[in-house]
């Protein structure tokens, strides 16, 4: 999104960090200028020694945007994770809860908190920054965002995010919980190979048993954890400083209690500025950094990220489970969710057997490839030795039966190529199946009775359209970007 120099305020001789827009084509542009933008207006309003201050933000000669800034001299807390002994942790979840209590005072939620977002300084002090993505909550000019976009980090993430609910002060408190608990083991609560099963995890899933992954914790810390990451908003403590403070107590009943040690190494670094003195130099640490932080925006009109569903009945209070008055193509309920979910199970488990099947032909075809080949050479190197002792009828049938195995090697070479794409293409089904199974979740997640309605009308005729090679314009959106169409 941007570049970042290291600067001087030549009037008052301070150092300053200078974030400047980068440009973009198209509707990009227009979308991270109102980011970038919010961002300068939502952190201007905010002074607190745990929060990256704005000095400045305007148009530069040359129409780029930049914001001036406090300049930090440290790195991210993504860069000290498994190198935090028990008083620096104590210190960075007070200081952390502390600046996002303060935000939400002023009726700002950040929305994105995760350890690339928070400097350590070397004093071992938290700076938080990048309110990007943050909300004035009760302003409806402040969303930047459309509705049922979700927006932030995958497993940062709140349950209220993924589902599209209103998005409140604690959803802060669910990533600060999240980010304590990795300081604290070295792992996220809630895990997914694929962003849909991450998504799935946080809505669906306990969080992980940090006392497990961390024997020194004690078992006094998990209720608040627990708590810390519950999935309904008002089960959670009522501010971030109850949270840490709780946590904190916990942690002191176990005498050694100590965050997760990644290295040799238990001490806070001190290492030098992020920030850069030149363009180029700041071009190249730009992308250095953004190779180790990622901010994932999912375009997706979702109420829960399905993927893989578990074995145990959906939890009662999620809206997707909710009893609502039937579309008429969809059924609702609990029944409904059974329904599908067997269904798509069933599927899934036979569409991975038959490619464990085409799998393990494939690689039958490839060993039979192998020994065809060495046969093949075999061969011809013989005939080539009995013509060089002048045996020419027995050098011409080896050399023919030598080309005749390098055509049957050539055939199972094709027959491997074929076994392997009808697996891939099987794979590339189980996972389209589950993107119409998301979307299907989506609808019947959606409060209101009459856009359900119409988005079940859509989605029929998407697939319709799918099903007879498609005929409108809505089944060529669904075609390209079946969880993003708007049925």
């Amino acid at each position: 999104m941007s570049t970042v120099y290291r600067g001087l305020d030549t009037i008052i001789g301070r150092e300053v960090a200078i974030k400047v827009l980068r440009a973009q084509a198209g509707s990009d542009e227009l979308d991270l200028s109102a980011r970038f933008l919010n961002e300068a207006k939502i952190s201007g309003r905010l002074l607190h020694p745990s929060i990256v201050t704005i000095f400045d933000f305007g148009t530069t000669s040359e129409n780029q945007t930049y914001i001036v800034m406090e300049f930090v001299e440290g790195r991210s807390l993504a860069h000290h994770l498994g190198h935090l002994n028990a008083e620096q942790f104590t210190r960075i979840l007070r200081g952390a809860a502390q600046a996002l209590d303060y935000a939400h005072s002023k009726g700002i939620v950040h929305r994105d908190i995760k350890p690339s977002n928070m400097l350590l300084t070397s004093s071992g002090d938290p700076k938080i920054l990048d309110f990007g993505i943050a909300l004035l909550t009760g302003s409806a000019g402040n969303r930047i965002t459309q509705t049922g976009i979700v927006v932030g980090t995958p497993y940062y993430l709140s349950p209220e995010q993924v589902s599209g609910a209103p998005i409140t002060p604690a959803a802060d408190q669910f990533a600060l919980a999240v980010v304590a608990f990795e300081l604290l083991t070295g792992k996220k609560p809630f895990s997914g190979e694929t962003m849909y099963e991450a998504m799935s995890s946080i809505v669906m899933q306990p969080p992980g048993d940090a006392g497990s992954l961390n024997p020194t914790l004690g078992n006094a810390s998990k209720p608040v954890l627990e708590r810390g990451l519950a999935k309904k908003p008002g089960d959670r403590f009522a501010t971030c400083a109850d949270f840490a403070e709780a946590l904190l107590d916990a942690l002191a009943r176990s005498v050694a209690w100590r965050p997760f040690q990644g290295g040799e190494a238990s001490t806070l670094r001190a290492p030098g500025p992020v920030a850069v003195s030149s363009p180029v130099a700041a071009a190249a640490s730009a992308t250095a950094a953004s190779r180790q932080s990622t901010h994932t925006r999912i375009d997706m009109p979702m109420t829960v990220g399905l993927s893989v569903v578990g074995a145990d009945a959906a939890p009662a209070d999620f809206s997707f489970t909710r009893v609502v008055a039937a579309g008429p193509f969809f059924g609702s309920g609990e029944a409904h969710f059974q329904e599908i979910r067997s269904k798509l199970n069933f599927y899934q488990e036979q569409l991975e057997k038959e490619c464990d099947a085409l799998m393990k032909q494939s690689r039958v075809t490839y060993v039979l490839w192998v020994v065809t080949v060495s046969l093949a050479f075999v061969v011809l190197l013989l005939g080539v030795v009995l013509f060089l002792f002048h045996q020419t009828t027995s050098g011409a049938v080896t050399t023919a039966s030598s080309a005749m195995l390098y055509f049957l090697h050539r055939i199972f070479q094709q027959r491997e190529d074929v076994y392997r794409k009808a697996a891939d293409a099987k794979r590339a089904t189980v996972e389209y199946g589950n993107q119409w199974a998301l979307v299907i979740q989506t609808i019947q997640g959606m409060e209101d009775p009459r856009e359900r309605v119409l988005r079940e009308a859509r989605l029929v005729e998407a697939m319709t359209d799918r099903l007879h090679g498609g005929r409108s314009s809505v089944s060529q959106r669904s075609r390209r970007t079946p969880v993003s169409a708007s049925g």
